[in-house]
């Protein structure tokens, strides 16, 4: 059996697969925040039984904007997907993550909440 950390290393390895598929991928000129990325898990989980958490990864375009993928995964920390076999969850690309967010993140890339 896996420990938490092989895990989170696995979701990471697919998560950067996941950033270069096609999703919602949205690109905002302001300031991403907490509030933000909390509302988005909360409306877009809808009543898929399957969802247990969410996953952020946070990653740097060559332009330095900040790269935001938004997942959902399941009890075994799995990536949910959609009928057409591509994750559920969006993209996002923003200049800059508020104060909260980046003591969140702390020196990590990849944060879960539940």
């Amino acid at each position: 059996m896996k420990n938490i950390n092989e895990l989170l290393g696995d979701l990471l390895n697919n998560a950067k697969n996941f950033l270069f598929t096609t999703i919602e991928s949205v690109i905002e000129d302001k300031e991403l925040s907490y509030e933000d990325v909390m509302k988005y898990f909360l409306e877009h989980q809808g009543d898929d039984a399957r969802i247990a958490k969410g996953a952020m990864i946070r990653a740097n375009d060559e332009k330095g904007y900040v790269i935001l993928t938004q997942v959902f995964l399941d009890e075994k920390n799995e990536l949910v997907c959609g009928t057409d076999g591509a994750p559920l969850g969006r993209k996002i690309t923003v200049p800059k993550l508020d104060a909260e967010l980046v003591k969140l993140f702390k020196n990590n890339n990849l944060v879960v909440v539940s």
